[in-house]
């Protein structure tokens, strides 16, 4: 599928260093052709197959990647701000909230620690202890609020090993 070569061309290797691919992301598409290119993965995190979100999921954390290899920002980049938990809160489609903490969760997997600074990871904690709080308590026991509980946690395991949470999983409990 179309999100497998997005991944294969978007990954580095010792070839294609990352600075090489970088450079191709930016000489080769004007910010409105990266937008509309970020806004059709975002829109790959809301259909109903998850190896499909999976997919889309790792291709946005590769651009993500490159964009902080670009500009070292998270704050600039509008992905977590206004689309992914947006995605979450409104919940376009059913599949959305799971494709968008998917999403946070493989950017978290690809982006090294050194990429979030405190303001960045200010925003992120909070943002993610928000969601935890929000979702895990939940006694619905529906398919697609069960899998969004599995990926908040996955989510929450990958947050802990970058660093970004740590005593405040305690507070999780006491909300």
């Amino acid at each position: 599928n179309c999100a497998n070569l997005i991944s294969v061309v978007l990954t580095s290797s010792a070839l294609r260093p990352i600075s090489i691919i970088t450079q191709n992301y930016y000489e080769t598409m004007s910010d409105e052709e990266r937008n509309q290119f970020k806004m059709a993965i975002i829109r790959g995190l809301m259909v109903d197959d998850f190896s499909v979100i999976n997919s889309f999921a790792h291709c946005l954390a590769l651009i993500i990647f490159l964009e902080f290899t670009h500009d070292h920002s998270l704050m600039r980049n509008q992905i977590f701000t206004t689309f992914l938990f947006e995605l979450i809160d409104k919940s376009p489609t059913e599949y959305a909230p799971i494709g968008a903490i998917s999403a946070i969760t493989e950017i978290f997997r690809v982006l090294p620690p050194f990429h979030l600074t405190t303001k960045n990871t200010a925003f992120l904690k909070e943002m993610i202890l928000n969601v935890v709080r929000r979702v895990l308590p939940n006694s619905d026991i529906n398919p697609y609020t069960l899998l969004f509980k599995q990926e908040c946690c996955k989510c929450l395991i990958e947050s802990i090993k970058k660093g970004l949470i740590t005593e405040d999983v305690c507070a999780i409990n006491k909300a």
